[in-house]
């Protein structure tokens, strides 16, 4: 399977030669997975957001912190 993202033109510009890379355009001809292959992934991603989200509220916040008097 060929997976390439593009190709390389070579072209000069103030008489140095140069290469530029060229994208294929999108969307791509096949989709790389099935569409259904990444329900697994979502529901992964979703529920290790909900554990951050549940546990940033007990990381103390900087902005509370007072400098203490010596």
């Amino acid at each position: 399977m060929n997976r390439s993202a593009g190709s390389y033109v070579t072209t000069t510009t103030l008489g140095e030669l140069v290469q530029a890379f060229v994208p294929h355009p999108l969307p791509p001809t096949e989709p790389a997975l099935e569409p259904g292959s990444f329900i697994d992934l979502n529901r992964h991603a979703e529920l290790a957001l909900a554990r951050l989200s549940g546990v940033s509220g007990l990381v103390p916040s900087v902005d509370r912190a007072r400098p203490c008097p010596v």
